[in-house]
C-alpha cells in the first residue's frame, strides 16, 4: 500500500505530457486573442476620425495641388503662345494692313451702306437677338447691339452674316469677293492666321487697333467683328476690359489674363482670353487677343469625364471658382446629369430661374453657378488646403477644401469637395478590416512564438540574413537550413534561392535594355533632347525666338529607284544623309527629322547662334557640294533643291509610346515652300534670312509676285544680276 503514491504520481505526469499542443495553445491564445481583438477595436475606433482627417487631408493636397498644376500650366502655355504670336512678323503686318484697309471702308457709299444694315439687322433680329433673350432672359432691342460706323455694318454684313445660299460658315470664308482692298488682304492673311489659331488650340484670334478699340480682323467673325470696344455695344465686356489693361501698359512679351464671363457675342456663353501687344520698335500697332479653349480646362477639371477610373469616388469632384464665388468650370454633377442638377440647385436656391435658364442653355454651368459663399471665400483664401465642412451647392453636407491657383492676374481657387457619405463608408470598410487582420494576425504570431519559434525560424533567420547581404551587396551563398528543419522551409529557401538568381539574371538583362534603349534615343534625337528623355521628360516643348530652318529636297531620287531596285536607292539616300549629319554639325544645325526624301534642319535650336542665317546659308552650299560628289557616278542627276527662312519656330517630341523629334510653325512651313519651289542644284532663301546674311553674300533676288525669295549664287554674272 505503501508504493501506491508513488506509482500513481508517473502516472499523472504522463497524463499532463500527454496533453496536445494544440490545448496548450488553445488555453493560451483564449487570453492573446481576446485581449488583443479589445485592445485593437478599442484604438482603432478612437482613431478612425483622426485617420480620416489625414487622409482626407492629404488627399486633398494631392488632387489640388495636381489639378493646381495642370490648370496653371495650361492657362501660362496660353499666355506664352500669345505673347510669342504677337511678336511673329506676321501678325504685324496683318495689324498694319487690316487697320489701314479697315479706315479706307469708312464714307462708302449710302445705298451700300443701307442694304448692308438691312442685311445685319435681319441677322440680329431673326438669330442673335432670340438666342440672347433665351441666354439673358432679357428683352434686347436691336439698337443695343447692332454695330455703328459704315465699316462695321458693310464688314459683318459680307463675312459675320451667313449666306442662306452657301454650306460654308462665315468663318472660313476668305474672300467676299467684293473688291475692297480689307478683303484682298483678308484673302491672303486668314488662312495663315486661322491655321495658327488652330494649331495653338485657341478658339479665335483677335487683332485690335489701339486707338479705337476697333476689332479690325478675327478668325471667327462673330458680332463682336468689326465694332469698337471702347464705345460700342461691347466695351464692358471682358475682352474690352483686357484691351485697357493691355493698352494703358503694353509690355513686350508678356500676355495678359482675362476673367471669364459671359460674352454676349458667343451667344451668352463664358469666355476668357489672353492679350497682348503687338509692337514695332515700341510703338504700340495693335493688340492681339486669343479666345482660349474653356473645354480644355473642363477637360482638365473632370478628369476628362473619368472620375471614377481617377480614384475620385462616385461624389468628389474639383472645379474652378473665380472672385466672385461662380464657377470656372463645370460641375461634374451637371456633367452627369444636367435636369437633376438644375433640379438640385432650385431646391438648395443656389441657382435663380435666369441661371438655371442660362445654364440649360448654354450646356455649362461656368460663370452662372455660385459656387461659394462670401465667408467661405474668405475662409479658403485665408485657410490653404484645410479641410471644413460646409453645405455644397446642391444642398450637401460635403467637406471641402480649396488652394489658390498660381496664375498671375486670376484670382481663382481650384476647390474640392466630396461628400460626408462617401469619406465614412471606407472607413467603416477599414475598421471591420482591422479588426478581422489584427485577429487572424494574433492567431498566427501566438501559435508560431508559442510553438516553433526558435527551432522552426531558425532556416528564415539565416534566409534574412543572406537577402540582408545581398542589399549590402555581400552574397553570402546558399543558405545551409540543416537536417532538421521542415520541408516547407527547406523548399521555400530553396526557391528563394533559384528567384534570387533569377533576379540577378533580370537586373542584368533590365540594364542591358536600358543601356540599349539610351543608345538608340541619343542616336535618334539630338543630344540634349535625349537627356532630358532619359531624366523622364517626354514633353520637350520649346519655343525658338532666332532660329534658321533648312530643308533639302534630294531630286531625282524617284526616278533612280523606278531604274534600280528599291534598296539600291535606299542605300544612296542614307550614304547622302551620312554625309550632310555631319556637315550639319560642322556649321551648327542639327538634323530634326527626314520626312521621304526631304531632310531637315535647324541652326539655333539648342545653341544660340547670333550668325545662325549665315551658318545655315553656308550648310546649304556646302550640302550641294556634297551631294554632287556623293552621286557623282550614279546613272541618275541626284541634285538638292535647299529652302531657308529664319525666324521664330517651335521643337519638340511627339507622340507618346514612339517619340518622334518635330518642329512647327511659319519659318519651318516657309523653308519647305522654298525648298518646294527651288529647281535642282537651286538654294532659295527669304528675305528675313537675306536681311541677316553679310553685305557681300552671292545673292539674286527673284523676280516673282509675292514676299522676296533670293537665290543663293557662288558668283553673280551679269546676266544674272540683270535678270
Amino acid at each position: 500500500m505503501a508504493d501506491e503514491p508513488r506509482a500513481q504520481t508517473p502516472r499523472r505526469r504522463r497524463g499532463l505530457a500527454k496533453l496536445s499542443m494544440g490545448t496548450w495553445l488553445a488555453i493560451a491564445l483564449l487570453g492573446v486573442t481576446v485581449t488583443a481583438l479589445v485592445v485593437s477595436s478599442v484604438v482603432t475606433m478612437s482613431r478612425t476620425s483622426n485617420l480620416a482627417d489625414d487622409v482626407l487631408g492629404e488627399r486633398a493636397r494631392a488632387l489640388l495641388g495636381l489639378q493646381a498644376g495642370e490648370v496653371g500650366r495650361y492657362l501660362r502655355t496660353a499666355q506664352a503662345r500669345t505673347a510669342t504670336l504677337a511678336a511673329t512678323g506676321t501678325v504685324r503686318e496683318a495689324a498694319r494692313r487690316f487697320d489701314a484697309t479697315y479706315a479706307e471702308l469708312e464714307g462708302l457709299n449710302p445705298a451700300v451702306v443701307d442694304a448692308a444694315t438691312a442685311d445685319v439687322a435681319a441677322y440680329y433680329r431673326d438669330d442673335v437677338i432670340p438666342q440672347l433673350e433665351d441666354v439673358t432672359g432679357e428683352t434686347i432691342g436691336l439698337r443695343r447691339l447692332l454695330p455703328a460706323g459704315d465699316a462695321a455694318r458693310y464688314l459683318q454684313s459680307r463675312y459675320t452674316v451667313p449666306d442662306p445660299a452657301s454650306d460654308v460658315a462665315p468663318s472660313e470664308v476668305a474672300d467676299a469677293r467684293d473688291g475692297s482692298a480689307w478683303s484682298a488682304v483678308h484673302a491672303e492673311l486668314h488662312p495663315v492666321l486661322s491655321e495658327m489659331a488652330a494649331q495653338l488650340d485657341f478658339e479665335d484670334l483677335y487683332l485690335i487697333a489701339p486707338d479705337t478699340g476697333t476689332v479690325v480682323y478675327s478668325v471667327g467673325k462673330a458680332t463682336d467683328f468689326a465694332t469698337s470696344l471702347d464705345v460700342g455695344p461691347y466695351s464692358g465686356s471682358v475682352l474690352a476690359q483686357g484691351l485697357r489693361e493691355v493698352r494703358d501698359e503694353p509690355e513686350p512679351g508678356v500676355a495678359v489674363p482675362t476673367d471669364v464671363a459671359p460674352y454676349a457675342p458667343d451667344g451668352g456663353r463664358p469666355a476668357g482670353f489672353t492679350l497682348a501687344p503687338v509692337l514695332d520698335d515700341g510703338r504700340l500697332l495693335a493688340v492681339l487677343a486669343a479666345k482660349i479653349s474653356l473645354a480644355d480646362v473642363d477637360l482638365i477639371m473632370t478628369v476628362d469625364r473619368e472620375w471614377v477610373d481617377a480614384g475620385f469616388g462616385r461624389t468628389t469632384e474639383t472645379f474652378l471658382v473665380g472672385a466672385d464665388g461662380r464657377m470656372r468650370s463645370v460641375s461634374r454633377a451637371f456633367v452627369e446629369d444636367p435636369a437633376d442638377y438644375l433640379r438640385a440647385v432650385a431646391q438648395a436656391g443656389t441657382a435663380t430661374p435666369a441661371e438655371r435658364r442660362a445654364m440649360a442653355d448654354t450646356d455649362t454651368t461656368v460663370a452662372f453657378q455660385q459656387a461659394l459663399t462670401a465667408d467661405e471665400l474668405a475662409g479658403a483664401a485665408s485657410g490653404g488646403t484645410g479641410v471644413t465642412e460646409v453645405t455644397s451647392y446642391l444642398g450637401r453636407d460635403v467637406l471641402a477644401a480649396s488652394q489658390p491657383l498660381d496664375v498671375p492676374g486670376l484670382d481663382w481657387l481650384v476647390t474640392m469637395q466630396v461628400t460626408e457619405e462617401q469619406v465614412a463608408a471606407p472607413l467603416e470598410d477599414y475598421r471591420r478590416t482591422t479588426v478581422v487582420a489584427v485577429a487572424v494576425i494574433v492567431l498566427l504570431v501566438s501559435f508560431v512564438a508559442v510553438a516553433w519559434a526558435r527551432r522552426t525560424f531558425r532556416p528564415i533567420t539565416a534566409l534574412a540574413e543572406r537577402l540582408r547581404g545581398i542589399h549590402a551587396g555581400d552574397d553570402t551563398g546558399p543558405t545551409s537550413v540543416g537536417r532538421r528543419a521542415p520541408q516547407e522551409f527547406a523548399a521555400l529557401t530553396d526557391s528563394v534561392g533559384t528567384m534570387i538568381d533569377s533576379l540577378e539574371r533580370q537586373r542584368d538583362e533590365v540594364d542591358a535594355a536600358i543601356a540599349e534603349r539610351r543608345a538608340t534615343v541619343r542616336a535618334l534625337l539630338p543630344a540634349t533632347v535625349a537627356a532630358r528623355v532619359d531624366s523622364g521628360d517626354r514633353r520637350v516643348v520649346d519655343e525658338i525666338a532666332h532660329a534658321s530652318v533648312v530643308v533639302a529636297t534630294v531630286n531625282g531620287l524617284g526616278r533612280l529607284m523606278q531604274r534600280q531596285h528599291g534598296t539600291d536607292g535606299r542605300e544612296l539616300l542614307d550614304r547622302v544623309i551620312r554625309e550632310l549629319d555631319p556637315l550639319a554639325a560642322q556649321h551648327g544645325l542639327e538634323r530634326v527629322k527626314i520626312l521621304g526624301d526631304a531632310y531637315f534642319a535647324g541652326c539655333g535650336l539648342d545653341t544660340p547662334y547670333l550668325d545662325h542665317a549665315p551658318r545655315a546659308v553656308a550648310f546649304a552650299r556646302a550640302a550641294q557640294d556634297t551631294v554632287r560628289r556623293v552621286t557623282a557616278d550614279e546613272p541618275a542627276d541626284l541634285r538638292l533643291s535647299i529652302g531657308v527662312d529664319s525666324g521664330p519656330v517651335t521643337v519638340g517630341l511627339t507622340g507618346s509610346a514612339l517619340l518622334v523629334f518635330d518642329m512647327w510653325g511659319d519659318t519651318a512651313t516657309t523653308a519647305h515652300v522654298l525648298a518646294q519651289r527651288a529647281r535642282p542644284g537651286e538654294t532659295l532663301i527669304s528675305e528675313r534670312t537675306h536681311e541677316m546674311l553679310p553685305p557681300d553674300t552671292a545673292a539674286v533676288r527673284m523676280d516673282e509676285p509675292g514676299p522676296s525669295v533670293w537665290r543663293i549664287t557662288d558668283a553673280v554674272t551679269a546676266e544674272e544680276s540683270a535678270t
